[in-house]
């Protein structure tokens, strides 16, 4: 065959499907997995010539790129799971030059930065809180222990949304960036919604509050 196992992309038409990236050149297989959604783009792991690897892409070949440490030793060997961090980070442990640390990488070698005092066993498991990352760690000096960084400005979901009938849509938002536009995805929307709808901000809450004639619920961090 002229290639093994890769990841493709799709829009569902026989048209539309098509290689994304041949991750091990000639035969061998990529086999991309760990599919994680970072606000458009998708960052997910596979193996390339120089290991096991994260990448970014945003669903076409040109732009399907490995995440690498800027400098002369900049193949990060990824070790366990990737999180998404907001809707521009990942987060995820590797292997650099013989030592292993966790990392946090827009995709970019300028953006991809060794995140300190991180020297140990991959997390199983990472959630935000009040603009923190928390993740899980076994540390030679520590044994397994919560950990904490700030990962930069991010979203998080609290609560859930909800409309007129039985489906709640799916909202995101890209990250809270000084001088950039916040933009709010949503998917799911009820039939005869179409476009119409609202979008509510308000300060922090204390318990979830009813919206006044309207079955929904509105939820805020206790921040």
């Amino acid at each position: 065959p002229t290639h093994g196992r890769e990841p493709w992309v799709s829009d569902g038409t026989a048209a539309g499907t098509k290689l994304l990236r041949d991750v091990q050149p000639g035969s061998g297989s990529g086999t991309g997995s760990q599919w994680v959604e970072v606000g458009p783009r998708v960052a997910f792991t596979a193996f390339d010539r120089q290991g096991p690897r994260a990448f970014f892409t945003d669903g076409t070949p040109a732009v399907t790129r490995p995440v690498e440490l800027a400098g002369p030793n900049k193949v990060l060997n990824v070790l366990g799971r990737i999180f998404a961090v907001g809707s521009r980070h990942i987060v995820f442990s590797a292997v650099n030059a013989g030592r292993v640390r966790m990392y946090q990488s827009d995709g970019t070698p300028g953006g991809t930065r060794e995140i300190p005092s991180t020297d140990g066993r991959p997390p199983s498991s990472l959630a935000l809180s009040d603009g923190h990352a928390l993740l899980d760690m076994s540390r030679p000096q520590t044994g397994h222990e919560l950990f904490k960084f700030w990962p930069g400005a991010t979203t998080q979901r609290t609560g859930s949304s909800c409309a007129g009938g039985s489906r709640r849509p799916q909202l995101s938002t890209s990250d809270p960036i000084l001088g950039r536009t916040l933009v709010v995805h949503a998917r799911g929307l009820p039939n005869g919604l179409g476009r119409n709808g609202a979008l509510v901000l308000m300060p922090p809450l204390r318990q979830p509050t009813p919206l006044l004639r309207t079955r929904c619920i509105a939820h805020g961090d206790w921040t």
